[in-house]
């Protein structure tokens, strides 16, 4: 697969979480530990893909260490939770601004996800019901890069999710990843989806507005590289937002739309996406230009739900990243 900032698609491993220090998000020190989910080598014919636990690689698991592994984490593997986060208002936005420059849009520096909405701000995610995968803010450019997500009231199950008490879960999958699966299973689904431009459009969130925008699903860089080939840039898919196709021929009608259902398949096979049901106190972050994103219906048995989201910058994350690299290496040392 050919993707910029050579990202990594190795499979999922079992890992265990370890506590770790966090103390330049508030004046009092945080206990956080952080999980993503990583590729591992195959040693079959069968993909999986799984969101579990993951050690903080960190001899002391300081400050720098602990910010640099979720920095690094969400670069290269383009996805994180972090466990153990004070259940308060506004706190994904202090977090966020540790971490990078933030994407302020007219919804704000950071919304409210409520499934009875508490402003005339209109949203599929301001309901019950369930939402397919899809990245966000499809009808922007540039598209936020990072989302961040903090759950400050949320159900949850004793033992494995979902339950009866809490049914309502999260799902994530790499679309770089299914891309180069839909590539390798077959190279025109994959060259249609990156050359024909769809729409994407919102109205704003209250019906007084308008913004489109206009780009194949499989954004591909502009410059080819050394071998002729252009790198998959970005992922942009949305059936909440239109995504409508333009006039085509009948033949590359035809596989257009083949092409866009067998990625939407590829999606939701189990071995392409990781469940995950967060907790009260639970933060999930991720490449927003990367991984899609779902949500199971949310039932009254589950309760009130409440999720509070910001966006955040690529650039600000590897400025950050590149810091706190030198910090680390300058303290080991010395």
């Amino acid at each position: 697969m050919r993707c910029r900032r050579t990202f990594s698609f190795r499979m999922p491993a079992s890992l265990a979480a370890t506590p770790c220090r966090w103390a330049s998000l508030m004046a009092t020190p945080l206990t956080l530990t952080l999980s993503t989910y990583q590729r591992n080598s195959q040693t079959s014919g069968t993909q999986s893909f799984s969101l579990q636990p993951m050690h903080v690689q960190s001899p002391s698991c300081g400050r720098k260490e602990t910010r640099l592994k979720l920095v690094s984490d969400l670069l290269i593997l383009g996805a994180a939770i972090i466990k153990g986060v004070p259940k308060e208002q506004g706190l994904c936005e202090r977090f966020a601004k540790n971490l990078s420059t933030l994407r302020d849009t007219e919804w704000g520096s950071w919304f409210d996800i409520r499934t009875k909405p508490t402003t005339k701000m209109r949203d599929l995610a301001f309901t019950p019901r369930g939402i397919g995968f899809h990245t966000d803010q499809t009808w922007r450019d540039p598209t936020p890069d990072f989302q961040l997500l903090h759950a400050l009231e949320h159900c949850s199950c004793p033992g494995e999710a979902p339950c009866e008490e809490c049914s309502v879960m999260n799902s994530l999958a790499d679309g770089y990843w299914i891309a180069e699966q839909l590539r390798r299973e077959n190279l025109d689904y994959y060259d249609v989806l990156s050359s024909v431009s769809v729409r994407f459009e919102n109205h704003g969130g209250d019906n007084e507005s308008a913004l489109v925008y206009i780009s194949p699903h499989l954004e591909l860089d502009l410059t080819p590289s050394e071998d002729g080939k252009k790198a998959l840039k970005a992922v942009r898919f949305s059936v909440k937002s239109g995504q409508y196709a333009p006039p085509m021929d009948a033949r590359t009608s035809a596989k257009f739309f083949q092409a866009r259902r067998r990625f939407y398949e590829l999606m939701y096979e189990p071995q392409h996406h990781a469940k995950v049901q967060l907790k009260a106190g639970e933060m999930v972050a991720f490449d927003n230009r990367r991984i899609l994103h779902s949500r199971t219906q949310i039932l009254p048995t589950d309760g009130e739900r409440w999720m509070q989201g910001t966006y955040f910058d690529r650039d600000g994350l590897w400025l950050t990243f590149e810091r706190l690299r030198r910090r680390v290496a300058k303290s080991v040392v010395h």
